[in-house]
C-alpha cells in the first residue's frame, strides 16, 4: 500500500485557479465601490457650490431682480465670490481628480418657468 503525503499537481491548479477567481472577483468589486463613492462625492459637491449660490442669490437680490426684468438670459457667480462670502470653503477639491477647482468657475443662474435655478459643471 503507497501513502499519500502531499498533493497530486491538479489538486494544486484547482486550488490556485479558485484563489485566482475569488481575488479577480473581490478586485473587480472594490474598483466599482470605489467608483461609486466617488461619483457619490462628485454630486454631493455640485449640490454643495449650487445651494451656496441660491444662498448667495438670497443675499444678492439685484441678480434676481436682473434675470427677472429680462436684462440678461442668464448669470455668472464665480466661485471666488462665495468662498469671500464664507459659503464655501476654498479648499475644494474635484473627486475625480484630486485637483482644486478653479476659484474662478461660474455657477449659472438663470430662469426657467419663473425659477431661479444654479447650475454648475466641473467639465
Amino acid at each position: 500500500m503507497k501513502s499519500k503525503n502531499g498533493f497530486t499537481l491538479v489538486e494544486l491548479l484547482v486550488v490556485l485557479v479558485l484563489l485566482l477567481a475569488l481575488t479577480t472577483t473581490a478586485l473587480l468589486s472594490m474598483s466599482r465601490i470605489q467608483k461609486n463613492a466617488t461619483n457619490k462625492r462628485y454630486r454631493e459637491l455640485i449640490k454643495e457650490v449650487e445651494m451656496a449660490g441660491d444662498i448667495y442669490l438670497s443675499v444678492h437680490p439685484e441678480i434676481s431682480e436682473r434675470l427677472i426684468n429680462s436684462e440678461s438670459e442668464s448669470e455668472c457667480i464665480k466661485i471666488y465670490k462665495l468662498i469671500d462670502e464664507g459659503l464655501l470653503r476654498s479648499d475644494l477639491k474635484n473627486p475625480s481628480t484630486g485637483q482644486r477647482i478653479p476659484a474662478n468657475l461660474c455657477i449659472d443662474v438663470s430662469i426657467n418657468d419663473g425659477v431661479l435655478e444654479s447650475h454648475f459643471d466641473l467639465e
